[in-house]
């Protein structure tokens, strides 16, 4: 999937990079390249979106998916506590764990 996003270079490479970010934490980053003034002809100037059309073995399927039980699964952000409601994300200062404290001699 190729994404356009038009507008000022500073606002372009953030979103790109917050885009980038999310795509590989999903493990579905290939590439990214921002192009901060393409030539002319390099990009036409007008490119319509594709209308996606629903697809039905795909709705039947997660309604399938939505009927069984559901696991709440939360995102572990912290690498040292694991709990999935600690604010800590990984490199940030240990003081930050909800459990800083709790911990035992190691």
């Amino acid at each position: 999937m190729v994404v356009k996003i038009a507008g000022d270079v500073a606002s372009v490479q953030a979103a790109v990079m917050t885009g980038a970010e999310l795509a590989e934490r999903q493990q579905g980053l290939v590439a990214q390249k921002v192009i901060a003034r393409p030539g002319e002809g390099l990009l036409p100037a007008r490119v319509q979106a594709p209308s996606p059309a629903p697809d039905v073995a795909v709705t039947e399927e997660n309604t399938a998916l939505t009927d069984a039980p559901s696991h709440s699964t939360e995102r572990v952000t912290c690498n040292l506590c694991l709990d999935p409601h600690c604010p800590r994300q990984k490199g940030d200062p240990r003081s930050q764990c909800l459990h800083a404290g709790k911990r035992g001699d190691a």
